[in-house]
């Protein structure tokens, strides 16, 4: 009996680990520095040239030079498992990935999103509209590419959802507030 608990034990641990599995591989994330941001590269890019940061984000443009591509992202949050969300960071930006070889732009279009495991090569400065703009360049060690995450039905609630009533319908238009009334008129 107390063989099986354990095995059961065990094969519900392994169910629950399993869900909160990366998506960028175990190898790459030992070496990874999660710790800087967007923001740091581009504020001090020859101090950490070199290391390897896992970023993502949505897809703004793809290009395709002669031996490589450059994908422009901006940066959104990552959850648990490193997969982009639509939550944007605190401070937002955009960064560079440079991918040697060819990547398709119909496969790696505008909009998709985009979590990439790579290593810091410096700033590059481009312009945004006639901004100048120091975009961090990210060399891929490895990346992943995601459908758009939809946006819920319902941000926020209809007033109807909510409790009580929203004002000026409350406590006037209740129908049980002779009998119900947690909070006086």
């Amino acid at each position: 009996m107390v063989k099986k608990a354990k095995k059961a034990s065990v094969l519900i641990a392994l169910i629950f680990l399993g869900g909160c599995a990366s998506v960028i591989s175990e190898n790459v994330l030992k070496e990874v520095r999660e710790d800087i941001t967007l923001q740091m590269v581009q504020g001090l890019p020859e101090r950490y040239a070199g290391e390897k940061v896992v970023w993502g984000g949505m897809i703004v443009t793809v290009e395709n030079l002669e031996d490589s591509t450059v994908i422009e992202v901006f940066q959104t949050r990552l959850d648990s498992t490193h997969t982009p969300t639509n939550a944007l960071t605190g401070e937002g930006g955009r960064f560079l990935v440079k991918v040697s070889g060819y990547l398709d732009v119909f496969v790696y279009r505008p909009n998709k999103m985009l979590t990439v495991a790579g290593v810091v090569k410096g700033v590059e400065i481009k312009k945004i509209g006639k901004t100048d703009y120091p975009y961090p360049v990210v060399t891929a060690l490895e990346m992943r590419l995601f459908e758009p995450r939809a946006e819920p039905e319902y941000p926020n609630p209809p007033p109807w959802w909510s409790f009580p009533p929203y004002e000026p319908y409350w406590p006037y238009y209740w129908p049980y507030y002779p009998w119900w009334a947690p909070f006086p008129p």
